[in-house]
């Protein structure tokens, strides 16, 4: 294992691990330590802790799709399981923006590197992942 400097050590952990660019906490997709400069914000594994965090990661996920970062790709890859994000938005009411079926299927994709994103789970008991997607 290489030797740290004091330096690389004051520098966030995204950081570092550009500099190891065989560290196991890298993401699937990353090439040689670096990311997707369009679509890093993303990260690659999180619950969704309840159902408003699952609307707040909707609505950041629609503002990222209008602004061209990512493209709705569920009704391409899977068109008899997988929702779009224009019917969760049809099902949402009230104060609710977007609204869900007990089971959820939402595939996004990176414009610039095609790294793709599933937003999956079962709603109705509250498991629902946002995660990267294996091509």
């Amino acid at each position: 294992m290489k030797r740290v400097s004091a330096k690389l050590k004051a520098f966030p952990s995204r950081f570092q691990a550009a500099y190891y660019s065989k560290s196991p906490t890298m993401p699937v997709f990353s090439r040689k330590g670096i990311d997707c400069p369009q679509c890093a914000e993303f990260k690659t594994r999180v619950k969704m802790e309840g159902a408003a965090h699952l609307q707040r990661t909707l609505c950041h996920v629609e503002n990222a799709v209008s602004l061209g970062i990512l493209r709705d790709v569920g009704k391409e890859i899977d068109p008899a399981w997988s929702e779009s994000l224009a019917e969760c938005r049809a099902l949402g009411s009230g104060r609710d923006r977007f609204g869900w079926y007990d089971s959820l299927s939402l595939y996004f994709e990176c414009t610039r590197c095609r790294r793709r994103y599933h937003l999956r789970g079962d709603t109705y008991h509250g498991n629902v992942w946002w995660e990267q997607a294996v091509q």
